[in-house]
């Protein structure tokens, strides 16, 4: 019998969030290569609460939204590993305490597809989504315009958030490698709830900063923030989270504070320290599974000239969510940020694996 070892990867990121047991050869020098906070403990329902109850920055939310009329929570969709519903539960307690009745929820789709009830349930908690009102944001119509930004970006804003008289925000910071800025803030509005013609300028100004022939991407992620400040979100509640979407941290309160604390937090605990010259590298793209571009960056980072990349992604989904501005809806074209020579490109890797069945 030929000696295996076994490692487990989680996988089906809220489709039952399974684990995968992987046979290798025994004989291999195997090193795996965990987050540096990978063994934090993740934070409990009290310590949840008592960050909304006690921001970092800014007034506490019960104080913030005396008064309010309509209130509205955006929210990331499954896209993003954020659990909105272990801190959703103590929003509502205190906006109850406010005196807040009208509490509605938007998906921040950006120009993703729409969520169904199911997934909605799965982000927000079942009790929430039958309590409130809850909507998928679209970015074809119903925005309102809100201005232009420094940068000249317009500022379609879903007319659902716009109209509130309380805007509060829940997302989660992750690390966007081949820009070297963290995910997160202010992009809860810009793209998240933002019409066509704001996704599309916004995702110009990346490319642009890319090819260094415009903004650099700081300012792109400060152009996002000054949209944000413009479309009025006051509260906002920021992820990091565990290898298995657990939340580590959660920061609340003033927008642009969160975000900067958030990042800084998640700057130390996603840090993870690369195996270079490695002849196989196995990546597991869990908890992006449908966005698996975003997990390729250890293969850069890891494998040797002409080595082999194992791309974990086991979704019931697929590997690739609707985009309807980068996405592939035919042969030779697709949205309006499509490429058409799109390729994946995984570094020095010479043979691509994809393990999906």
């Amino acid at each position: 019998m030929i000696p295996v070892q076994h490692i487990e990867l989680t996988t089906a990121a809220w489709e039952g969030d399974l684990t995968e047991r992987l046979a290798l050869p025994g004989a291999w020098d195997l090193r795996q290569c965990p987050m540096d906070g990978n063994a934090l403990p993740p934070l409990n329902a009290h310590a949840l609460r008592r960050a909304v109850q006690e921001p970092l920055a800014g007034p506490p939310l019960r104080e913030l939204a005396r008064g309010a009329g309509r209130v509205c929570v955006v929210f990331d969709d499954l896209t993003r590993p954020t659990p909105a519903s272990t801190v959703v539960p103590h929003l509502l307690a205190e906006l109850k305490e406010a005196g807040c009745a009208d509490v509605r929820f938007v998906s921040a789709l950006a120009a993703h597809e729409p969520m169904s009830r199911r997934q909605l349930a799965a982000k927000l908690g079942a009790e929430v989504t039958a309590r409130h009102p809850v909507y998928n944001h679209t970015m074809y119509e119903h925005c309102k315009d809100l201005g232009r930004t420094s940068l000249g970006t317009p500022v379609l804003v879903n007319r659902e958030v716009a109209e509130s008289d309380l805007i509060i925000g829940i997302g989660g910071v992750l690390p966007y490698w081949w820009l070297g800025v963290f995910s997160g803030g202010g992009k809860i509005i810009l793209p998240g709830v933002a019409g066509r013609e704001s996704i599309l300028n916004h995702h110009e100004l990346i490319h642009r900063a890319r090819a260094g022939d415009g903004p650099t991407i700081r300012q792109v992620w400060a152009n996002m923030a000054q949209a944000a400040r413009m479309a009025g979100l006051a509260f906002l509640v920021d992820f990091v989270c565990g290898p298995k979407r657990e939340p580590l941290g959660v920061f609340a309160g003033e927008p642009d504070a969160v975000y900067q604390a958030a990042t800084d937090f998640a700057a130390k605990v996603y840090r993870t320290e690369p195996a270079p010259e490695s002849d196989v590298v196995i990546v597991n793209t869990y908890p992006q599974e449908t966005q698996i571009a975003k997990s390729f960056w250890p293969v850069h980072a890891s494998a040797r000239q002409d080595g082999t990349a194992v791309v974990v992604a086991r979704h019931p989904e697929g590997v690739s969510h609707v985009h309807y501005l980068t996405g592939r809806f035919g042969t030779r074209y697709g949205g309006p940020n499509h490429p058409s020579d799109f390729r994946l490109r995984l570094g020095k890797a010479a043979t691509v694996i994809f393990y999906v069945a």
